[in-house]
């Protein structure tokens, strides 16, 4: 049996919900070799990069070619980023898990930061990455012989934040997230973990030690893949 598991956590401590500089690797939506950036990067990635094309073009989860093209170009790019920091490490990442705690997170912006945030996903406005977000994972339904799980959570602390009745629908409408209102003290380091173990089928147990006193808010994305390996 093999167990493959991603799990993105997303601290969020301003009360805008987020602000940030995205990386210049990943900020242009561009689909293209020179905006992946495979000139850049050793022969095995792009071997790597050119199989992974090949099987989400001929996918069948989706028919809207766009997305599919919008969604290799993010992963790529992620993985270009995450390359040129991890050199000769060995690298796991989902690039669905982050985009998903992304997504949410870009819910709740406005202005610059929205517009930032709508690029480095793809270049699309929210309401429409959200309706194809939820149509995607709707589609990964798990079989007899594996499992896909996703779970996503807001965890705010107690009187700190007053969020808008948007925000909350739309995350819970199109990615399912359960809201919880907390003291952020120790119990409430114990409840996450609680959630993010019963969410990865326990294999992760604890991903929170010491909720810092600045952290006002916890998006968290899990994605959980469970199958049964086959010889060819």
């Amino acid at each position: 049996m093999k167990k493959f598991l991603v799990l993105t956590l997303l601290i969020s401590i301003a009360v805008t919900l987020f602000s940030c500089n995205t990386p210049s690797e990943v900020s242009n939506p561009d689909v293209s070799n020179n905006a992946i950036g495979i000139d850049n990067i050793t022969i095995e990635q792009q071997t790597l990069l050119k199989n992974l094309a090949s099987e989400w073009n001929s996918s069948t989860v989706t028919k809207d070619s766009d997305f599919r093209l919008r969604q290799y170009d993010f992963a790529t790019k992620l993985y270009k980023a995450f390359s040129i920091t991890s050199e000769n490490e060995n690298m796991m990442f989902s690039p669905l898990s982050i985009q998903l705690a992304f997504a949410m997170q870009t819910n709740g912006a406005k202005g610059e930061t929205k517009t930032e945030l709508e690029n480095f996903l793809g270049g699309v406005p929210m309401e429409q990455l959200n309706t194809e977000l939820k149509n995607f994972v709707s589609s990964l339904s798990s079989a007899n012989d594996y499992k896909i799980g996703i779970a996503n959570s807001i965890w705010m602390r107690n009187n700190a934040l007053e969020l808008k009745e948007s925000f909350k629908t739309i995350n819970t409408d199109y990615y399912d997230a359960e809201l919880y209102s907390e003291p952020f003290d120790n119990k409430t380091a114990e409840k996450i973990n609680n959630w993010v173990s019963e969410n990865t089928d326990e294999m992760i147990e604890k991903i929170v030690e010491i909720i810092d006193p600045s952290n006002v808010m916890y998006l968290i994305n899990a994605i959980v893949f469970d199958g049964i390996s086959r010889k060819h």
